[in-house]
């Protein structure tokens, strides 16, 4: 399995006019098995790095996928992961007239692996020459023998019995689901409840919408992706205690209670000697969350809210109602 991302690519605009428009991505499966792979797309602004591409298919042996998507942003980047090392990426920038941008090209050998790298080993000793043999005195070259009359051809032996069939394997798409909650107004810690799943959203038969419970079908390997807006109902007349870190967590609730991704709120901390000292939240932002994890079948996985001691009322989703976004998928 391989996980790469092109990096920050910077995209600002020269005389009003940004170098790229549009991002062309280009995959190939040059395994001789079905691969698959997984997209994500991110825009930054100011300091938040928000997901707007989010796509899972499967290649057979052979195939090569072309993807265009949307780039007029300051900066963006690309990350990928493939079921196979045999999968090979290519992308490019294109301006508004289609025309290559060379800055924005990015062949497979540059994309970055994503999570460090490991030392270099230590090279073993090298061991000891063996003695060279004397050589041998070369022997008279034969005559040349008559072609021998080719034999008749044997019977065709019998088929063998077929094999039995293997398991069918784990597939991306066999189990996931997608949820949408348009808001939820609260001052205090919570599991965020109530969610939908109509389209473009989709279910997954162990997905309970109303308790926002998700049970775990099948032991494996989960990526978890959300993204959560929030607004403050009005104006922060206060300042946060050093100790305050309110936060968005996707949390195992049964049978260990585990943190598996959180996502801090945006704070501003601000000390100007004799003027001002202030620490609080953003009136408006969004928290992202993504990452994989290994879970077994039975767990019990929910979105929660943490004040951690904020008691500033807010709506959940955002102003406006941009809402809220949970997804799950297996990966194997």
């Amino acid at each position: 399995m391989a996980e790469l991302t092109t990096g920050l690519i910077e995209n600002t605009p020269v005389n009003e006019v940004r170098p790229t428009s549009t991002f062309t991505i280009k995959i190939t499966n040059d395994d001789t098995v079905d691969a698959t792979v997984f997209v994500e797309g991110f825009y930054v602004t100011g300091t938040t790095k928000t997901l707007y591409v989010l796509e899972l298919f499967i290649m057979v042996p052979g195939e090569v996928a072309e993807r265009v998507y949307f780039a007029q942003f300051d900066e963006f980047e690309f990350q990928f992961e493939t079921s196979s090392d045999a999968v090979e990426i290519s992308a490019w920038g294109k301006d508004t007239e289609g025309n290559l941008v060379a800055a924005h090209r990015l062949v497979a050998a540059e994309l970055d692996p994503i999570g460090p790298v490991g030392i270099t080993g230590a090279t073993g000793a090298t061991g000891t020459a063996g003695a060279t043999g004397t050589a041998g005195a070369t022997g008279a070259t034969g005559a040349t023998g008559a072609t021998g009359a080719t034999g008749t051809a044997g019977p065709t032996g019998a088929t063998g019995a077929t094999g039995a069939t293997g398991a069918t394997g784990a597939s991306l798409t066999a189990e996931s689901f997608s949820a949408f909650l348009p808001a939820v107004s609260t001052a205090a810690s919570t599991q965020l409840t109530g969610w939908t799943v109509t389209s473009p959203y989709y279910d997954s038969a162990t997905f309970d919408e109303v308790t926002g419970n998700y049970t775990v079908p099948a032991t494996g390997t989960y990526a978890i992706e959300a993204t959560v807006n929030y607004s403050t109902t009005a104006a922060i007349s206060l300042s946060l205690g050093a100790g305050v870190t309110p936060a968005f967590v996707v949390r195992r609730t049964s049978p260990i209670v585990t943190d598996l991704v959180s996502g801090l709120f945006p704070v501003l901390n601000v000390d100007v000697a004799l003027v001002l000292t202030l620490r609080t939240i953003l009136g408006d932002g969004a928290v992202t969350l993504a990452g994989s994890v290994e879970l077994t079948a039975g767990d019990v996985v929910g979105l929660f809210y943490e004040a951690d001691g904020l008691t500033v009322p807010l709506d959940l989703g955002g102003a406006g109602a941009p809402g809220i976004v949970w997804s799950m998928f297996r990966l194997s």
